[in-house]
Parts: structure tokens; sequence; C-alpha cells
């Protein structure tokens, strides 16, 4: 056991493991945390995952129509008014479809 001590108090001692600057909290410099450490799309994962199931289970009840156009919708940029009023409706059946299962 004191051979133990001995060998942790040098550890601690090393030359290569003090710090050359003095050590500062993140949150003393809460930006930098903000822009380098923190990952925005993991601030609510249990979240991320229910819609993740819930836009899978509301796919999977979609018809044909509806998943293509889901798809075409998702693939493209720009407004739902550059779409056939067909593929709009269709869109809103998709929508009305997932609502309805996340809640």
């Amino acid at each position: 056991m004191h051979n133990r001590v001995i060998d942790l108090i040098r550890e601690s001692q090393a030359k290569k493991r003090i710090p050359k600057s003095e050590l500062r909290s993140i949150e003393a410099r809460e930006q930098y945390y903000v822009e380098t450490i923190q990952d925005h799309q993991e601030l609510m994962p249990d979240l991320r995952v229910l819609l993740g199931e819930s836009i899978t289970e509301s796919f999977s009840k979609f018809s044909r129509l509806e998943k293509q156009t889901f798809l075409q919708m998702l693939d493209r940029q720009g407004s739902s008014q550059q779409f056939s009023a067909a593929a709009r409706n269709a869109f809103d059946r998709c929508r009305k479809k997932f609502y309805d299962t996340v809640d």
C-alpha cells in the first residue's frame, strides 16, 4: 500500500502532467464551449429517437403516391407551391398521418 501511495504522488508531480498554463473552467469561457464542444443535435437524444421512430412508423402507413411525394418534397428545396395540387394534397395527408402517429 505504501508503495502505491508513493507511485500516485510521483505520477501527480511528473513534469509532463503539470499544465503549462493556469487551468480554467469551461464555464469561464461559455462562448468557447458553445462554439466548439456543445453538440446542439444531441441536446435531447431521447426526443430525436422518438421522432425517428414516428417518421418510420408514419412512412409505413403512407400510400405509394404519398411515399413518392414525401420523398420528392424532402429531396427538393423550395416551397410546396412548385408541386401540383395532387402532390400538395398527398403531402398534407402525410403530414396528418405523421402528427397522428406522434400524438
